[in-house]
């Protein structure tokens, strides 16, 4: 019960309820809170509400700027949730392959050190987790992991 008393939710409908959350944790940092984690969860859904490809990148670079200070200033880690688009290449009756692609555009590919795809497997509690992106790993090995979901947690 402890550990759920430590989490902090921030609901953030648009844009810049976002930024405004990231400034007053880091202004919250600054003077007392202990934090190690941020996650945000769904970040394309508030990127989604306009089609203004250029005002989107220009909030992309003030998200990323001060999420990289909150990272290297305050030393805590952020897990962002992002959507994968699947399509088919070709045409109606050629339909070659599939291809992905992340919800946030080309902008979002340079961003995160780790960019990680997890996978539902046949198994309904079956999960596989790939590194897609890395800095410190080499992503050309096999490098992923089977988890399975129980009741006691995660195997």
């Amino acid at each position: 019960m402890e550990t759920l008393s430590k989490i902090i939710v921030n609901r953030a409908y648009t844009k810049w309820d976002l930024i405004n959350g990231l400034y007053e944790l880091k202004n919250h940092l600054e003077t007392d809170l202990k934090l190690r984690l941020i996650i945000i969860d769904s970040l394309p859904t508030i990127l989604l509400n306009s089609n203004d490809h250029v005002k989107n990148n220009l909030y992309l670079n003030h998200l990323v700027n001060i999420m990289r200070y909150i990272s290297v200033q305050h030393h805590v880690a952020f897990l962002i949730t992002n959507l994968i688009t699947t399509w088919n290449d070709g045409d109606f009756k050629n339909q070659q392959n599939l291809v992905e692609s992340i919800a946030c555009g080309r902008y979002w590919l340079s961003v995160p050190n780790i960019r990680l795809k997890i996978q539902k497997s046949e198994d309904q509690n079956a999960y596989t987790f790939f590194v897609v992106n890395s800095d410190s790993l080499n992503t050309k090995t096999k490098n992923n992991v089977n988890i399975l979901l129980t009741d006691q947690g995660f195997l």
